[in-house]
């Protein structure tokens, strides 16, 4: 009989039981304690109501814990959160009457920081900053300075998109009985502010009116007949204040909780003209159809939802009326779908029909509906995983990512479809300049390149005009390369950091579309460290700065400046990246 010494059945038996015992489950003790404040004057802020959000609040496995109750402040602005597990972890703030507020947040709608818990630790200097919201307010009048009610203000905002300066919609109002408008809600910058409506012609089945012909509306006025041929028509054009277009307008800067009067809008009215003519499509006249008028000129503000519209009637028919002097593009884009086919990818109709307009009816115009192009390929993995699963492969979105902004179609961009075998196919877009990205890699995968005619056109645009784009390659790869490191300030490690990372290649740094893959930004932990686990190959500029400084960083002329002070880096493939940085001041 073979003896078994006792320590060593003693060690066996303790390995058994190591392998066998469940994991001791986390200890619920954590806690976090904090204060909302006024960012401006640090005073603590009552009746903010602060949540908490984490992924370690609700475990995978096991019993679904109670969420941590939302929780109202006191006068003296203290909230607290108990029985925290550990993990990471970010508190949000929301006040009627503020910007909401984050862990870290240093300017209004900038990036959060979140929080780290170790089993049992308790974190008790917790702060969040709350921005005041600012306003606009002001009158409207007409050419004889009489008060005018009932006319639509849009706040535009200046925003960086794409690499280049533009005024965006940031809040819209009404003149009241007085002619008095108030746009409220405006975070800190720089404003524009407009008298603006949409102009839209209907057939009469769609206005519900009795008038036998197309009925005519401006903005939220009730349908009224339309004017009889030859008969002028006199309309306000979308005006700036004071009073004139975009290059006249006065800029507007806000600081928190800043009410700033007297913003009045002058309007004079300009003869408009009517433009008529018919939509036609692959298979004869197109009804329904949605057509705007884009004045050109405007690229530096968005204001394409106040454009001049109209709809086609069943035979094809469209008005505008009362349309200003100046040229323009008459632009349909809508998506359609055969009915009854569920798996069928949506189709695109599209027309882009230039038109100089002056001070005559222009009547006989035809738009021609063309049929959207599509890009058809293949995934590959380059990798020693093993290739995902049919099912998963069928969820990887291919996103066609306009490069002078998102595409203008009903409906989005739309979907795309993968089969087993790694084959996709997106759904029609109109012609353009585009790139090919994915929305999200597979588990486990990185999204490597998007190969077209020998070139990457997930960084470099491609023409898709004449005819669908076949034969594109997406590669993925297990191979991830990314960037960490540290921050320093004068004082020792930088919390309150951003790290700015874009291309050598200035051609890189404009018309990069909605999600650029190689320009990318991210905050500091509380310790002062970064991370980008996922940042492709390649030579990059990487730059710390305050984080206050970094909010309109992907202009241009703004990326020359931070090259300057930067460090250059090249990553290779494969390669996981250390670099620390000191932070830099941006004059």
């Amino acid at each position: 009989m073979k003896i078994i010494p006792f320590g060593a059945l003693a060690l066996a038996l303790l390995g058994q039981t190591a392998v066998q015992s469940p994991p001791a489950p986390d200890p619920r003790t954590g806690l976090i304690v904090g204060q909302v404040v006024d960012a401006a004057t640090g005073k603590p802020l009552s009746g903010a109501i602060v949540s908490i959000g984490g992924e370690f609040l609700f475990p995978a496995t096991g019993p679904r814990p109670t969420p941590p109750p939302r929780i109202l402040t006191g006068s003296d602005g203290y909230f607290v959160f108990r029985d925290l597990p550990r993990g990471s972890f970010t508190i949000s703030a929301y006040k009627s009457g503020y910007a909401d507020g984050a862990t870290g947040r240093r300017r209004p709608g900038g990036p959060s920081q979140p929080i780290e818990i170790k089993p049992g630790g308790r974190v008790g200097d917790v702060m969040v900053k709350m921005w005041r919201v600012a306003s606009i307010s002001g009158t409207v009048v007409d050419e004889a300075g009489e008060a005018i009610v009932g006319v639509q203000i849009r706040a535009f905002r200046r925003s960086v998109v794409e690499g280049r300066r533009r005024f965006v919609s940031a809040s819209t109002a009404m003149s009241d009985d007085r002619g008095i408008y108030r746009l409220g809600d405006l975070i800190p910058g720089d404003y524009v502010v407009a008298a603006t409506a949409q102009p839209i012609t209907a057939p009469v089945m769609m206005t519900g009116s009795a008038f036998g012909q197309p009925a005519y509306a401006i903005g939220r006025g009730i349908p009224v007949p339309p004017p009889s041929k030859g008969q002028a028509v006199f309309v306000y054009p979308p005006t700036f204040s004071p009073s004139g277009p975009l290059d006249q307008a006065t800029i507007v800067p806000l600081g928190s909780g800043e009410e700033r009067t007297a913003v009045d809008i002058a309007l004079h009215p300009i003869r408009g003209v009517r433009v008529s003519g018919v939509v036609t499509g692959p298979d004869g006249p197109a009804a329904s159809m949605q057509l705007q008028m884009l004045a050109s000129g405007n690229e530096a503000v968005s204001l394409e939802q106040d454009a001049p519209s109209a709809i086609s009637d069943q035979t094809g028919a469209f008005t505008f009326f009362a349309v200003a002097s100046g040229d323009y593009t008459i632009r349909v884009a809508a998506r359609s779908r055969t009915p009854g086919a569920q798996t069928a990818l949506p189709s695109v109709l599209w027309a882009a029909t230039p038109l100089s307009v002056g001070r005559t009816d222009i009547d006989g115009v035809v738009v021609s509906l063309q049929r959207g192009l599509r890009v058809t390929g293949r995934f590959e993995f380059d990798g020693a995983m093993e290739k995902p699963a049919a099912q998963r492969l069928a969820q990887v979105p291919v996103v066609v990512d306009a490069a002078d902004g998102p595409a203008s179609i009903s409906g989005g961009a739309g979907p795309s479809r993968v089969d087993a075998s790694g084959q996709f196919t997106t759904a029609d877009v109109p012609p353009g300049k585009y790139f090919v990205r994915i929305g999200g890699s597979p588990q486990g995968w990185m999204f490597k390149s998007a190969m077209y005619n020998g070139r990457d056109v997930a960084d470099t645009p491609f023409d898709l005009r004449g005819g669908d784009a076949t034969g594109l390659v997406i590669t993925f790869t297990d191979r991830w390369s990314g960037m960490r490191g540290m921050v320093q300030s004068a004082d020792g490690p930088d919390p309150d950091a951003t790290v700015l990372v874009f291309p050598v290649d200035e051609q890189m740094w404009s018309a990069f579309g909605m999600n650029p893959r190689r320009i990318r930004s991210v905050r500091t932990s509380a310790t002062g460290e970064y991370n980008f686990p996922s940042l492709l190959p390649g030579d990059y500029y990487a730059v710390a700065v305050h984080d206050d400084q970094a909010a309109d960083w992907r202009e241009t002329k703004f990326m020359e400046s931070l090259a300057r002070l930067a460090t250059r880096v090249s990553i290779g493939d494969g390669e996981k990246k250390t670099q620390d940085l000191h932070t830099r001041d941006v004059r």
